[in-house]
């Protein structure tokens, strides 16, 4: 009579010291899809959402260590860890929760140097009445004028605002509300610690308030970096055929200052709570590429730029107009909004995000 096998189910979370095996690894060919290695730990439950973070689809222990042999795929639902002695099956339950979500591993204390970016005239900055723009091409541009000029702000029922990411995978420095693994050095896939995530707060803030707005969160800069902007620009195109009412395009990212010894810049507001600044990014047709109404854009960024300094001192930094045009040519009000850098956490990044978001919902309702 064959032997019955019992079996009992671990769920991820709670899988604390499965077994102990011998160390050494062993990395297969790279031409291979499946990595097998040997582990020389307790198999924990971190251990196990690292192995799921990393991709790796298959993991073999020593036969004869006789304690467990487990096969993992890309998309499977489970990891299975057979023993032979006793014969038990530990089946440990990956769920709906996300590998990289709350790690149990320590959190590093945030070693970035805090600041609060004023702007100066020193600096070589165009200004008038508080209001800075780091110029960083040939125009010439007349800012009262600009701020003066009558746009078209009226808001329909249909979608007018449209949030996207050119850069979804920038992310935040991991804080005791908000740790995470990242897919590399301040990059993210998870949608939850990555710039979806501030575009989120932007969003409930916009619809809360009766302001009809769409929140595209594809990844476009994942697995590959180069040609993100050539993937939002046709995300944004279809978006622009198919609701024509959109007057506004943000497309979200968060900065990167480091200085030359290595430190992280922290850009931080004076209020409280702590609040990542923010920055407005315009484009123009410097580069030659066609963008006849750039101005029209710099009006409508200065004029949220003013609301800002207004409501909340010291959230903005200076407008930086480039010389790229960004895909901003495709609607009549587009920018791109960096909120924090690297530096920062992603609670501070979103309450900047919800700031922002206050702001430009004055503009729009006044």
């Amino acid at each position: 009579m064959k032997k019955k096998k019992n079996f009992v189910t671990f769920r991820i979370v709670d899988i604390r010291n499965l077994v102990i095996i011998s160390t050494f690894l062993i990395i297969v060919t790279a031409s291979v899809s499946s990595l097998g290695f040997f582990i020389g730990q307790n198999i924990s439950s971190q251990l196990v959402k690292t192995v799921v973070y990393a991709g790796f689809n298959q993991i073999t222990l020593p036969e004869e260590i006789n304690i467990a042999q487990a096969v993992l795929t890309a998309t499977s639902p489970a990891i299975t860890f057979r023993t032979k002695k006793p014969s038990v099956q530990a089946e440990i339950l990956i769920n709906d929760e996300h590998p990289t979500e709350h790690p149990t591993v320590p959190i590093i204390p945030n070693q970035a140097q805090s600041i609060t970016y004023q702007s100066a005239e020193e600096k070589g900055y165009k200004s008038i009445d508080g209001i800075y723009i780091n110029n960083e091409t040939k125009k010439n541009f007349d800012i009262q004028a600009l701020l003066n000029k009558k746009l078209d702000l009226s808001i329909s029922d249909s979608p007018s605002v449209l949030i996207v990411h050119t850069h979804t995978t920038e992310s935040y420095t991991p804080s005791e509300k908000y740790n995470y693994i990242p897919t590399e050095t301040d990059r993210t896939t998870d949608l939850n610690f990555n710039m979806a995530s501030v575009g989120d707060v932007i969003y409930q803030t916009l619809t809360e308030n009766g302001i009809n707005t769409i929140h595209d969160k594809a990844i476009n800069d994942h697995p590959s970096y180069s040609g993100s902007y050539a993937k939002s620009l046709k995300l944004v195109k279809s978006y622009m055929e198919k609701y024509p009412s959109i007057k506004i395009v943000i497309d979200v990212h968060r900065d990167a200052i480091v200085t030359a010894s290595g430190t992280k810049m922290r850009p931080l507001a004076s209020l409280d709570p702590p609040c990542a600044q923010v920055m407005m990014v315009v484009g123009t047709n410097d580069s030659g590429l066609e963008h006849p109404h750039w101005q029209d854009n710099l009006s409508f960024a200065l004029k949220l730029q003013h609301k800002m300094n207004s409501l909340y001192p010291s959230l903005a930094r200076p407008v930086n107009l480039r010389r790229e045009r960004f895909n901003h040519h495709l609607a009549p009000y587009a920018f791109i909004l960096e909120v924090g850098t690297n530096g920062n956490t992603l609670d501070e990044a979103q309450e900047g995000a919800r700031l922002f978001a206050e702001s430009l919902l004055s503009l729009l309702k006044n």
